[in-house]
């Protein structure tokens, strides 16, 4: 089977097209452009570079959360056009966990972190067995500290990676010292193959969904949310 994957979750836009034995195309921009302006000019030269069509594809995918809120909107957005125009499935792959599988052939602790503002972090821990994980912490927004606390119960040393390393690495070494290292810089951003390696898993699995079913997981509200929330308040 083939599937086209998107992540515009983050400050990269990225797609790739995968089969169950091989990558065939991966296109990964992080530029001064919003992923509006960049996301179909990028399909369109992945679909014409593999000398493929989107009826070609048996599925579609997408990052579907954490993350950015207008890029999570666009992708989801554009994955629903065009699973419906070609009636075929979509799967919805958990940001945090295809971060973490950018680590794939790796065996220990990985803790995907993203810059959730306000001294939190989108975070989930996965613990990498080679090819496969077992979810230790699932996708939340979280405090820094109680990952870093989290991570001294357990007494792993873990993998960090994702945007948040910038932000947070600092306090992470500070306060785990040898129990924490990072991943190079071209491992710590979204990977659209790695959302499709976890969409064929999960397309083999029967975890496919109808178009209309596909939404974002934001995890918590918007910044517009939470000041009308206030007003109500008061």
């Amino acid at each position: 089977m083939k599937v086209l994957a998107i992540d515009t979750s983050g400050q990269v836009a990225a797609v790739a097209i995968m089969d169950e034995q091989l990558l065939i195309a991966e296109y990964t921009i992080h530029r001064d452009k919003t992923h509006s302006q960049m996301l179909m000019p990028m399909i369109e030269v992945v679909m014409k570079d593999s000398g493929l069509n989107s009826f070609d594809m048996d599925a579609f995918a997408v990052s579907n959360g954490p993350g950015s809120f207008t890029g999570l909107r666009i992708g989801v957005a554009t994955i629903k056009a065009l699973a419906h125009a070609t009636q075929k499935p979509v799967i919805a792959v958990p940001t945090l966990e295809a971060l973490a599988f950018n680590m794939v052939g790796y065996s220990g602790f990985v803790c995907p972190i993203m810059d959730a503002r306000r001294g939190q972090a989108y975070n989930a821990v996965c613990h990498m067995h080679d090819a496969t994980y077992e979810l230790i912490a699932p996708s939340r927004a979280v405090d820094i500290e109680q990952v870093i606390a989290e991570i001294k119960q357990h007494n792993q040393k873990t993998i960090f990676l994702g945007d948040g390393v910038p932000v947070f690495g600092d306090q992470i070494k500070q306060q785990l010292g040898e129990l924490a290292s990072f991943a190079p810089p071209a491992l710590c951003m979204q990977r659209a193959a790695s959302v499709a390696a976890l969409a064929i898993m999960r397309f083999n699995n029967n975890q496919t969904l109808n178009y209309s079913a596909l939404v974002p997981e934001y995890l918590r509200k918007s910044q517009a949310e939470r000041e009308l929330d206030l007003k109500n308040v008061k």
